[in-house]
């Protein structure tokens, strides 16, 4: 507003940029000015050097991101052995837009696939989730690409599971999570117990146990360190306690 106008000042000479010897008052037209041939100039940039990164609409002098459009085709399919229930998927990705280490757009075709089953162990009453991903990178150079979570090997295989079981009449929940990474030998390990004093509180305690065999390196210009799945973090010893309360 005018009011906000009115209070910048700067101490510059105009004509010079140089420091000026007091303060210049900057009126609200005089701002709008600055904003509009700001603008003007960017629109002129992007029409004399077009950036498929950006686009601009012309009309309503909009700037945003354009949407990097990729595909997706896939399936999976589950069934039952007794007690034990399996299931299987995978996806094929088309034309994934990522990053290089030179920062240029590529695209790229990724498998994923996982498999999985569920069953209660009987003796402890507990249900024990596992989980099999794996994702392949289907190009010759992996080591070239900026990945999610820095991982630049052409194939990333990892085990998850989950042992949970739920005693005195449901208010005790043991719960035991484990992630580990296969290609670079990441370990994340983390029980837990959480007690239902009320149907409101709830009590949890655990711990956060993480190792990371084959840290990355520490050299911020190495794009060559994808070998750690948690990034910068190597090792993680964390005892946790806190109270949940819903109403």
């Amino acid at each position: 507003d005018e009011a906000l106008a009115e209070d910048l000042a700067v101490a510059y000479d105009t004509d010079t940029g140089a420091p000026g010897d007091g303060p210049e008052t900057i009126t609200q037209d005089e701002l709008n000015e600055i904003f509009a041939n700001l603008l003007q100039e960017i629109l002129q940039e992007q029409i004399n050097n077009p950036d498929p990164q950006l686009f601009i609409d012309q009309v309503n002098s909009l700037i945003r991101s354009d949407y990097q459009r990729y595909h997706i085709a896939g399936g999976g399919v589950s069934t039952t052995f007794g007690p034990v229930g399996a299931r299987a998927e995978g996806a094929f990705s088309l034309g994934t837009p990522v990053l290089n280490t030179d920062f240029e757009l590529r695209r790229i075709n990724i498998f994923t696939w996982t498999g999985s089953f569920d069953y209660t162990l009987p003796l402890i009453d507990m249900l024990l989730l596992a989980q099999f991903y794996q994702r392949v990178l289907l190009v010759n150079d992996p080591e070239n690409l900026l990945l999610e979570n820095s991982i630049t090997g052409k194939v990333l295989s990892t085990i998850v599971t989950n042992l949970r079981g739920n005693y005195l009449r449901d208010r005790l929940t043991v719960d035991i999570r484990s992630l580990f990474i296969i290609d670079t030998r990441d370990l994340y390990l983390s029980p837990r117990l959480s007690f239902d004093f009320t149907d409101e509180i709830t009590l949890t305690m655990g711990l956060n146990l993480l190792e990371a065999r084959n840290p990355p390196s520490n050299d911020p210009e190495d794009f060559e360190t994808g070998k750690s799945i948690f990034q910068t973090l190597t090792s993680l010893d964390q005892i946790f306690l806190y109270m949940r309360y819903t109403f």
